[in-house]
């Protein structure tokens, strides 16, 4: 089922902004074509961080599409989509095969993700938010984020990938709580900067005339 060893995805924003972008973005998180793109989020850039000092790694798994489905496969993979909230089983299939040493929990989560309790790991299927994986990576009950595409490369194989981190989870969590704080203080100083504006061209009427 699986092809070779996983090999590690790296990304350079600084020298090669425009090629890691094309890859992180149509390749990877929003492969599956629902037109959205990672910077429009407020969380893109503390990520696109993370990933270029290598502190979240990225790793890709080369996996074999050939093979026969039983219809109890089938069956629970149609079960577990509309778990997580998709029409299309294929991705959910490929991950049942593949995981099929591991039972994954049956319960609905907020990441419209499957949960592997022996894996310590929450599978997603299709496009992936930025926030969703700062934010799955951040649980104590999470080792990694694996992410199966719904589009493929051939009618062969595919690849899915596999989100860990490449620091302390207590760091990472630093490096969190840092980035809130960051993006509070420009908030609040938005939010002044707005009123003062607002109080300059309002006029003043006396409340009684």
């Amino acid at each position: 089922m699986l092809i070779d060893q996983p090999e590690q995805v790296l990304f350079d924003f600084v020298n090669h902004y425009s090629e890691s972008m094309e890859m992180l973005d149509n390749d990877i998180l929003y492969a599956s074509g629902w037109g959205h793109y990672p910077l429009d989020e407020t969380n893109a850039d503390f990520l696109l961080g993370l990933l270029h000092h290598q502190q979240i790694r990225v790793y890709s798994q080369k996996y074999s599409l050939v093979g026969d489905v039983s219809a109890d496969a089938h069956r629970k993979a149609v079960k577990l989509a509309r778990l997580v909230g998709k029409r299309k089983t294929s991705s959910v299939l490929h991950a049942l095969r593949i995981y099929q040493r591991y039972e994954p929990q049956k319960i609905k989560n907020e990441y419209n993700a499957l949960y592997y309790p022996d894996l310590k790991a929450y599978v997603r299927f299709g496009t992936l938010r930025p926030s969703k994986l700062l934010d799955m990576l951040n649980q104590d009950s999470c080792n990694g984020v694996i992410l199966f595409r719904d589009c493929v490369d051939s009618s062969q194989e595919d690849r899915f990938f596999i989100f860990t981190l490449g620091i302390q989870q207590s760091e990472y969590r630093t490096l969190i709580e840092n980035a809130k704080e960051k993006q509070f203080e420009v908030l609040a100083k938005a939010i002044e900067m707005a009123d003062l504006h607002s109080e300059s061209i309002i006029p003043k009427y006396p409340l009684n005339e």
